[in-house]
C-alpha cells in the first residue's frame, strides 16, 4: 500500500520537474515530454515517458543498492569501475561524448537545496559560464551551456532530509547531436527516484513526511 501510494504521487513530481525545464529553458528540451524523442543514429537517441516507466532493450533501469536511488539510461552506455563506497556510478556514452555521473551521500553537513545551488554557482568551475539555477519543489537543477561543453547538476534529497541523491551529466555543444544529447538529458534527469537502500537510516523505511514522500518507495 506504502509503495503503491508512492509510486502515484511520484508522476506528479516528475511533471513538476518537466515543468520546470520547460519553462526556464535550461536545456532546449522538446516541449512535449511524451513526444517523439529526436531521431539519432544510435539506440540511444532520446527516452520517452513509455520508456522510463517499463525499459525496453534500448534502455536500463540502474538502482543503487547502498542508498535506492534510481535513474533510467541508454543500454548503449558503458559503465566504469564503481567507487569502491557503492555510492554511485558512471557512464559513457560509446563514443565517449556524453558522460553521466549518478551518487548519493549523507547530508552531514545539512545542506538545503538552496545552500548546494550557492556552492555549485560559486564554487564550482564547471558552472562559471553563465549558468542557469533553479530550485523547483524538490530538484535543485543547475545547468552551464555557454562553453564547448554543457555541465548539468540535479539533486533530490530523500530520508528527511538525510541523504542527497544527484546526477551530473556533459557533452559537447557544438555537435550534431547536440539535440539527441538534449533528449538523452531530459531522460535521466526525469527518471530520478530516491528510495531505500542498504545504508539509508531505519526511518526511510517507514515512509517520509512533506513533499519527499512523492519519490519514496519501499524496499524491494
Amino acid at each position: 500500500m506504502v509503495q503503491r501510494h508512492a509510486l502515484a504521487k511520484s508522476n506528479v513530481v516528475q511533471q513538476a520537474i518537466v515543468a520546470f525545464v520547460v519553462t526556464c529553458g535550461l536545456i532546449a528540451f522538446s516541449s512535449s515530454f511524451g513526444g517523439r524523442a529526436h531521431a539519432g543514429n544510435g539506440d540511444d537517441s532520446g527516452l520517452e515517458e513509455r520508456n522510463l516507466r517499463a525499459p525496453s532493450s534500448k534502455f536500463t533501469r540502474y538502482r543503487n543498492a547502498r542508498f535506492g536511488y534510481e535513474l533510467t539510461l541508454p543500454s548503449t552506455f558503458v559503465a566504469e569501475e564503481p567507487p569502491q563506497n557503492g555510492a554511485g556510478q558512471t557512464w559513457q556514452s560509446p563514443n565517449g561524448a556524453f558522460e553521466l555521473n549518478s551518487f548519493a551521500s549523507f547530508n552531514s553537513d545539512g545542506a538545503t537545496l538552496e545552500s548546494l545551488k550557492q556552492n555549485l554557482l560559486t564554487g564550482d568551475a564547471r558552472f562559471k559560464n553563465a549558468p542557469a539555477a533553479a530550485v523547483a519543489g524538490d530538484i535543485l537543477w543547475v545547468l552551464s551551456d555557454s562553453g564547448p561543453r554543457a555541465h548539468g547538476y540535479a539533486a533530490i534529497f530523500s530520508c528527511n532530509n538525510q541523504i542527497v541523491n544527484a546526477v551530473e551529466i556533459s557533452f559537447p555543444t557544438g555537435t550534431p547531436d547536440r539535440s539527441r544529447f538534449d533528449e538523452i538529458a531530459k531522460g535521466i534527469v526525469t527518471s530520478l527516484r530516491v528510495g531505500v537502500g542498504a545504508d539509508t537510516p531505519p526511518d526511510c523505511a517507514r515512509g517520509q513526511g512533506g513533499p519527499l514522500a512523492a519519490t519514496q518507495t519501499a524496499a524491494p
